[in-house]
């Protein structure tokens, strides 16, 4: 069985075709890639600077390789070159050219078949595969001078001598035995996975057999050559990690398959084996993210990026909530930032985690933290209305200790940086609010001329959001400090016409008729 959480990620992967992925290079980067020898580490670098020593790519999948094996292993291989030439090779018609090639490899370098073997094993034992077995006749056809290429077909690859012409098939052992190790286990898991991605239906798998089903979505027909065919020994060696119950190791050799042969098969195989990495995550360390990151560059290649937030949000639930682990959170936060790449994805993690933080934070009453994460995440997504909401209340905490002068200075830049809140009910009605009481404020200190521009205010935004709830005691207080003023100063017909506005907002306010009944 896949582990749940494997189901549960790949459980909204979105096909079409077959495996229609796009093939972008920027699914593995170099940078990406580990290498288990320093040996390994320089055939890649050689290849990325342009170098095709393809003879280091085969053999540096061995932890053990070093230069003087590679020294002794090109030699012999040379060797074999030199006393195939000295059979006067050269004055031989090309299809007596590949016999004699084929009589002296199968007669003297390979001895017995074996599923599960890599390249490097040929010259301790002598064992092979036809993958491997391709590949040794692909150095002694570079040697010798013998166009070629590979030949991938349904659980097997062999080479194919001057293929633009006389087209001979070298077949390295029974087509039936495959070059690659697929256990009934894997089979099952990856018809599994297919049926939970909904690339094929229940009732299919029902009515096919496992064997069926699964040559027909992993297993291409096509030409490639000896940098594919290293692709293809890394994948090999990823589902024999992978057979051993290492998704880590797994996944480690098939993204340097998908470097060296970025195909539809390793891209979908890579994708199934990361999911398996992410479900084995515990998130204790700040590295454990880093699946994540190479997750994000599925996204636009079949993979739905709500489900890659599900689980950022899974993560947040555990270090930060759960754990209240804030500076792993933090630094985790930090390196996914580092890896993703532009996008909507990153701008969707980057609010999530603004907003996460802002949450935990105001459940601590350190409301201006808060706010501040509030705000970044408000600047990412200013339409998301649970993110209004929470801004809000933060900013209504946030105001409980904050002069009158300060609660409008704020809002009234705040409305400035997020245009789209002058839609949000909450933030109008806190908006109203400060009018009101800055307006009270400015006619009990007698500057009328600034209070009646801030009631004006208020009533244009009344006017405009009239279904708003709003504090009528506040309404009561404003107006009648208006009217008190005006009254103080023998002018009655502004302080009844100010009682009157009020009236207008608040037809039953008692504040209001009562002052209006004294003045009468």
């Amino acid at each position: 069985m896949i582990p749940f959480r494997v189901i549960r990620f790949i459980g909204i992967l979105l096909f079409t075709g077959s495996f229609a992925f796009a093939q972008n290079s920027l699914l593995v980067k170099f940078n990406d890639l580990k290498f288990n020898s320093d040996f390994e580490k320089e055939a890649f670098m050689e290849l990325q600077s342009g170098k095709s020593d393809y003879l280091k790519l085969f053999l540096g999948i061995s932890p053990a390789m070093n230069q003087e094996l590679f020294n002794q292993i090109d030699l012999k291989i040379k060797s074999e070159s030199d006393r195939i030439r000295a059979k006067k090779f050269d004055k031989l018609k090309d299809e007596k050219k590949i016999s004699l090639i084929y009589t002296i490899v199968n007669d003297e370098v390979l001895s017995r078949y074996e599923e599960k073997i890599l390249f490097p094993d040929i010259f301790k034992t002598g064992n092979f595969n036809c993958l491997t077995a391709s590949a040794y006749y692909g150095f002694l056809f570079t040697d010798l001078n013998v166009g070629f290429d590979f030949r991938e077909t349904m659980n097997h690859v062999h080479p194919v001598a001057y293929p633009s012409t006389l087209q001979i098939k070298v077949e390295t052992t029974d087509p039936l035995n495959g070059f690659q190790y697929f256990d009934s286990k894997l089979k099952l898991q990856f018809v599994g996975y297919l049926i939970n991605a909904k690339i094929i239906s229940k009732e299919e798998a029902k009515n096919t057999t496992i064997d069926s089903i699964f040559n027909k979505f992993y297993f291409p027909e096509s030409s490639i050559g000896l940098k594919e065919l290293a692709g293809l020994q890394y994948l090999n060696d990823a589902l024999y990690r992978f057979g051993d119950g290492s998704f880590d190791q797994s996944f480690i050799q098939i993204q340097k398959a998908y470097y060296l042969y970025p195909s539809n098969r390793v891209s979908t195989l890579m994708l199934f084996l990361l999911s398996g990495c992410i479900s084995e995550q515990d998130y204790k360390e700040v590295e454990d993210v880093s699946y994540i990151a190479l997750a994000s560059r599925f996204i636009g290649n079949n993979l739905d990026e709500k489900l890659l937030l599900s689980e950022f949000a899974s993560l947040t639930e555990e270090v930060l909530v759960s754990r209240s682990q804030t500076v792993l959170y933090d630094q985790m936060f930090d390196t996914l930032m580092n890896s993703i790449d532009e996008g909507n994805t990153k701008i969707s993690i980057e609010t999530q985690y603004h907003f996460q933080k802002g949450r935990v934070l105001m459940s601590t009453f350190r409301i201006k933290e808060a706010l501040a994460h509030f705000e970044k995440a408000l600047s990412l997504q200013p339409e998301n209305l649970e993110l209004q909401t929470l801004t809000v209340q933060s900013l209504a905490y946030s105001f409980s200790t904050a002069s009158n002068q300060e609660i409008v200075k704020n809002i009234e830049d705040f409305e400035l940086r997020f245009p789209l809140m002058q839609t949000n009910e909450g933030f109008i009605s806190l908006q109203m609010i400060g009018y009101l009481q800055l307006g009270e404020e400015k006619f009990d200190f007698e500057k009328p001329a600034e209070g009646e521009l801030l009631l004006k205010k208020f009533e244009n935004l009344f006017r405009l959001h009239p279904g708003i709830s709003i504090q009528y005691e506040k309404v009561g207080d404003a107006y009648s400090a208006a009217a008190v003023y005006y009254f103080k100063r023998n002018n009655k017909i502004s302080a009844k016409a100010w009682l009157n506005r009020g009236l207008v907002i608040s037809p039953e306010n008692y504040q209001l008729m009562y002052r209006l009944r004294a003045l009468d």
